[in-house]
């Protein structure tokens, strides 16, 4: 090659290179029109979302007949209280025009079939479980087109009333576009995908177009979970602490199911103002910090297996040498300020239908501090409570009684509540060792005599027995929470967490539970509708089922790939942003789980799990798509547009046949 062919070769390179940069320097000044044009897209992507959320919710608020959803009636009731007394209501009140009214309604639309129920005039008319204990804002909103329209027909006060929860479903979709803009770029498919995908959802359509708390649940955390990604993102600035403060107030005045926010949003202040390697420090320092929690609520020594309803600073398990069976009895103490207290234990399944109908025998030893008149361990079988009257000394005796145990019981329960109906003018405290329950009766005037100190088997007249109760003699231990933890949270929980944390140890009897309510969280989350009495068949379910669980590992597959490449490339600040929503998202629904407890065989549905549907909304269709685009790279958006229009054609199809075509 000569040198003429040489400097030709150059001149062309230098050339390509000039054109490739006047091309990269086009590019760069091209970037900002190019985004905004992308961002106008998204812009009108978001307002065909919304409008599709409209028309979505009008549909369901519409087809749904009155008073067919979750509580409903009771919600509606709080809400009209404010709007026609102008001020919040106390539990207990209710109006009862407002109630016959409501019932003729429900009468009207196949809620209710009794019309005796109108009838009622020296008590109040029952609509449904009054909700008059619930935070009060979202009853505030729900009250304010209902205070114009005071005067018209009670029915169409209930669909005014739902159209304010469409208004909260319109925001939670909006919210949850703010949320994906804020985790991705401005070409990513989860900004359109995750809030379409709520919007498609069904049971989620159903529920947030319902007179029902659970919607402003889910909108006040929903703007949380927003707020607090923003702040670990952005970093701390006082109008973004505001915000995260202002939503977290919102949550606990809505519902105790996004009360969860109070946790999280220390964590999330926290992770706002600690950056790089210190994050370590801080996810040590919260690690500790729970443990620390945990060890400062519990201690070790309560009667295993026996329900606490008592806030006694000491032990219900206590040593004694004089007891009459092992080294250790059961003890209550009853106080002039608790005079109730009582402890429980239900039985396990298998006990309960082998009992089912029969004659039984209950006794136990019994005796106090003081001479005291008291009542016999009781017998509960979810219709009717058996005992009777003793006389209890200072030295044990043992007390027996006989029942018949309904044919068709469902629970069983012992129930050691010694305090007649009257208040102690002083603390006594009664003891029990011994608890027993037999099949068939027994002579009441001589204790059985059992084999070992555990008391589960012996003798008792001339037959031997298996007795029902388990550590009847409290030979053996298990936690307590104590009771100051008990006292201060039970004002927001509504319910006895020392009660929950028994139910949930007792795994011989409650574990069989988490196989039904999980499938029930998926059945209702997919499924169910209405107060979960209309669902799609069980291959609506399964489908489901199988598409969560495709969708789960594609997910767990996408965060472990990203944890791997963030601590690599040792970024912090995604690093804390995927901690705290894997963390929000596994709180809402580990408490929702535990709401079965103490477990009666009332099963959580979904809806106590949607305050976090954009995390977990999120996390799925990021699943679906890992999944998907390994078969071809352009299927992800048809198939999952395709999915979902399959299941909102087929739960149209079931709701309409069974509240218009139904017997």
């Amino acid at each position: 090659m000569n040198f003429q062919s040489f400097e030709k070769v150059f001149a062309t390179a230098e050339n390509r290179g000039f054109v490739k940069q006047k091309k990269e320097e086009r590019y760069k000044e091209d970037a900002p029109i190019q985004e905004a044009l992308i961002a106008r897209l998204f812009n009108k992507a978001e307002a065909l979302i919304l409008v599709l959320a409209l028309i979505h919710g009008l549909v369901y608020l519409l087809m749904v007949p009155p008073w067919q959803h979750y509580d409903e009636p009771g919600h509606f009731e709080y809400a009209w209280l404010i709007a026609n007394r102008g001020q919040l209501p106390k539990i207990g009140d209710y109006d009862q025009a407002m109630r016959r009214e409501v019932t003729a309604s429900m009468l009207e639309h196949n809620r209710l079939h009794d019309t005796s129920n109108l009838l009622m005039s020296d008590q109040s008319v029952w609509v449904a479980i009054p909700q008059l204990n619930d935070p009060p804002l979202y009853y505030m909103l729900a009250a304010l087109p209902l205070r114009i329209i005071r005067h018209s027909d009670i029915t169409f006060q209930l669909y005014a009333a739902r159209s304010v929860s469409l208004v909260l479903y319109l925001l939670s979709i909006w919210t949850t576009c703010r949320l994906m803009k804020e985790l991705t770029s401005p070409r990513h498919p989860l900004r359109w995908a995750v809030p379409m995908m709520m919007v498609l959802l069904p049971a989620y359509t159903d529920l947030m177009t319902a007179v029902n708390n659970d919607a402003g649940a889910v909108v006040v955390f929903s703007f949380f979970i927003w707020s607090a990604v923003r702040i670990i993102l952005r970093g701390m600035s006082w109008l973004r602490l505001i915000r995260v403060l202002t939503t977290v107030a919102l949550c606990v005045w809505t519902k105790n199911t996004a009360a969860v926010a109070l946790l999280l949003a220390p964590l999330a202040i926290i992770l706002a103002l600690v950056r790089g390697r210190r994050s370590l420090w801080v996810w040590a320092g919260v690690t500790l910090a729970g443990i620390v929690l945990v060890l400062a609520m519990f201690s070790w020594g309560d009667a295993a297996l026996w329900y606490r309803d008592s806030n006694q600073a000491t032990l219900t398990r206590q040593s004694m040498q004089a007891a009459p069976l092992g080294q250790h009895v059961l003890a209550l103490e009853i106080t002039t300020e608790e005079p109730n207290r009582q402890l429980r234990q239900p039985l396990l399944r298998k006990d309960i239908e082998a009992l089912q109908g029969q004659k039984v025998t209950l006794g136990a030893w019994m005796w106090a501090t003081q001479p005291v008149q008291a009542c016999s361990p009781m017998l509960y079988d979810g219709q009717r409570t058996t005992s009777e009257v003793v006389e209890v000394g200072t030295s044990p005796t043992f007390q027996a009684i006989t029942a018949k145990v309904s044919e068709d019981a469902e629970q069983i329960e012992i129930v050691l509540q010694p305090l007649l109906n009257r208040s102690p003018t002083e603390m006594v405290t009664v003891y029990y060792d011994g608890v027993v329950l037999v099949e068939s009766e027994r002579p009441l005037d001589s204790p059985p005599t059992f084999e070992n100190s555990e008391g589960r088997v012996g003798t008792w007249g001339q037959d031997s027995f298996i007795n029902r109760v388990r550590n009847g003699s409290a030979e053996q231990a298990w936690p307590r929470l104590r009771p100051w933890v008990n006292k201060t949270l039970q004002k927001y929980t509504r319910f006895s967490l020392t009660m929950l944390m028994a139910s949930l140890l007792d795994l011989e009897r409650t574990g069989e539970v988490y196989p039904l309510e999980f499938r029930h969280l998926l059945y209702t989350f997919w499924a169910r509708f209405g107060w979960s009495q209309v669902k799609m068949g069980e291959f609506w379910f399964w489908a489901c089922t199988g598409w969560t669980a495709l969708a789960f590992l594609g997910a767990v597959e996408t965060t472990w790939d990203r944890l791997r490449n963030w601590l690599g490339e040792k970024q912090w600040r995604e690093l804390n942003l995927l901690a705290f929503l894997l963390i929000s998202l596994t709180l809402v629904w580990l408490i929702a789980i535990l709401r079965i407890h103490p477990f009666e065989w009332y099963l959580s549905p979904a809806r106590y799990t949607y305050p976090a549907i954009s995390i977990f909304v999120l996390a799925f269709v990021e699943g679906f798509r890992n999944i998907i685009t390994r078969v071809h790279p352009r299927l992800f958006v048809p198939t999952l547009i395709l999915c979902l229009l399959i299941l909102n054609g087929a739960a149209l199809f079931t709701q309409v046949t069974f509240y218009y075509y139904g017997s």
